[in-house]
């Protein structure tokens, strides 16, 4: 919260911001803890305005930069900038059983992994019972178990434990509850990957690969993975959504070219959220990382619009074809030009 004018909006008084803890909640609710930035606000436009509301408008918004872990506060005037250094705790909603998820935000320098305990303990709210698990997988599934006596997670024969977990991979996390709780949220501290020096998701011929998703914009699968490297994967799985190229026959070689795929979903949309975990399937060997569209490239010229006229038949020829939509068209039509 940042509180940015005094109570009679001369910017006499300094500049305050109050820091909350998501984690540290009580029956009196959240603890607020007051920073002094050693400022004082100046906007002109608000002295001796009759209107209270603005008292505590936000004529600038603060900039968060997730990344650096900084908060830039406009304080009014020429090039007057609080910074302020902040430890950030993103919050995941999560199914209150099975969740596909990633650790976008850890802990620890660069991609290095960080221990299953440091993830997860004391990081999921409401706690869990005894038997929850956090799987992942490698060829065969690797999955640690979580000890609701001695609270730790322990390695669960024969498979072995997960010892470390990191950002560009995938998990699945089952958790068990007495009785299922409305909101289940886990909370992550630490530090985002370098948007500048994004880790390679590898991928092996025939065989299935649990991936990190760490952008925080969402966007539709098909659009976040270079096109040459998309045409080597046939299948890519959300926990509720499946994007696969149809038909695929059995002795089809990449690059698939003449395969488009088909994405279909049985809960919300088909799309890439911060936190989420796919499932990546190829037939070569290769690494990705995946692609932020968030620059755009300047628009998209508008061309005149060209109405289209034709004649009645007595017969036509049968046709279909398959649609990749993101969201539903409210008309639709298809023009088709046969050439003997």
């Amino acid at each position: 919260m940042y509180q940015k004018i005094d109570e009679a909006k001369l910017g006499d008084e300094p500049v305050r911001l109050f820091e909350i803890d998501p984690l540290q909640y009580n029956n009196q609710g959240y603890e607020a803890v007051e920073i002094d930035l050693n400022n004082t606000c100046i906007y002109p436009d608000l002295d001796y305005n009759p209107d209270a509301s603005g008292f505590y408008y936000n004529f600038t918004t603060p900039f968060i930069d997730p990344e650096e872990n900084k908060i830039y506060l406009p304080n009014g005037g020429h090039s007057n900038i609080s910074v302020v250094d902040f430890d950030p705790a993103d919050i995941l909603e999560i199914e209150n059983d099975i969740t596909w998820l990633s650790f976008p935000r850890l802990d620890r320098p660069g991609n290095t992994t960080v221990s299953v305990d440091d993830a997860l303990l004391d990081m999921i709210n409401p706690t869990y019972d005894n038997e929850s698990k956090l799987e992942y997988f490698d060829g065969s599934y690797v999955h640690s178990v979580y000890d609701f006596y001695q609270h730790t997670w322990r390695p669960d024969p024969p498979t072995g434990g997960l010892p470390n977990v990191r950002s560009d991979l995938g998990y699945v996390l089952d958790l068990e509850y007495g009785s299922s709780p409305d909101l289940v949220l886990l909370h992550m501290r630490g530090t985002q990957l370098d948007p500048n020096n994004p880790p390679y998701i590898q991928l092996t011929d025939q065989y299935q690969t649990w991936a990190g998703y760490w952008l925080e914009e969402s966007q539709y699968p098909l659009d976040a993975i270079p096109e040459d490297d998309l045409l080597y994967m046939y299948r890519i799985e959300g926990q509720y959504w499946t994007c696969q190229r149809e038909p695929l026959p059995d002795n089809a070689q990449p690059p698939y070219y003449q395969y488009p795929f088909v994405c279909s979903e049985n809960r919300g949309v088909v799309e890439l959220n911060y936190g989420d975990m796919v499932k990546v399937f190829a037939s070569a060997d290769l690494s990705f990382t995946w692609l932020s569209n968030t620059g755009g490239d300047g628009g998209i010229e508008r061309l005149a619009t060209e109405n289209f006229s034709y004649v009645e038949q007595t017969d036509y020829t049968h046709c279909t074809w398959n649609w990749i939509l993101r969201t539903i068209p409210r008309r639709s039509g298809l023009l088709l030009e046969i050439v003997a």
